[in-house]
Order: C-alpha cells, then sequence, then structure tokens
C-alpha cells in the first residue's frame, strides 16, 4: 500500500440507524491526546462531558460539518450513540489485533 491508499482510507461514507449518511475520519490515539494537551478547563478532560463530545464529533465528522450544517444536539439519540460509539472505540487504547500478529513469542527481545 502506498502513502496515497493509506490516506484515502482513513475516510469512509457510513449509514446511521435512522439512515442519514455521514462521512467520517478514523481517528489516532494521538488526536485525543492532542485534544486534551489543549484544554484548559479541567471539565474538558472527562472524555464525556459536552465539551468534549462536541470537540470529537467535530473532529470525526467530515460531512455534515459541525456546527455549521449540524449541531451535536440534532442527532437522534440512536444516531449520536452510534457516533460517539465510533468515536470512542477509535480513541480507547487497546491492544490491536494487527500489533498481535506481529509479534514474535520465540525471540527474547531483552537482550
Amino acid at each position: 500500500m502506498d502513502l496515497k491508499d493509506y490516506k484515502n482510507q482513513r475516510t469512509k461514507i457510513f449509514k446511521l440507524p435512522t439512515g442519514f449518511e455521514i462521512t467520517v475520519r478514523k481517528l489516532s490515539p494521538y488526536t485525543i491526546f492532542r485534544l486534551k494537551s489543549e484544554m484548559k478547563d479541567e471539565e474538558m478532560k472527562d472524555l464525556l462531558s459536552p465539551q468534549m463530545i462536541d470537540i470529537l464529533f467535530k473532529e470525526f465528522l467530515i460531512s455534515p460539518k459541525i456546527p455549521e450544517e449540524i449541531t451535536v444536539e440534532e442527532f437522534d439519540a440512536d444516531d449520536f450513540r452510534s457516533i460517539l460509539d465510533a468515536v470512542l472505540s477509535q480513541i480507547i487504547l487497546t491492544k490491536g489485533k494487527e500489533l498481535e500478529e506481529v509479534v514474535d513469542e520465540d525471540k527474547d527481545f531483552h537482550t
């Protein structure tokens, strides 16, 4: 895979439970670290605070644009939960499948 293909795979179109289609970008764990480090108000350090959800939706959604075309509050409850689940699944740091596949248990990397 070349760089262009790699970058293109970061954008996806999803259909929400209501049938509304959104265009999103994949977020890296670095994105959440960057966003949290830019916050000054302690309330915004919480991932589930209204302020942080607004920021995460704005970062995640390419179309429609937040808040120019739609606000977070305007999403149907099921659509909101679907978007929030998708965002949170991308920024929670867990051991990924790809990393498990490249680990060679027979090698000793401590020497």
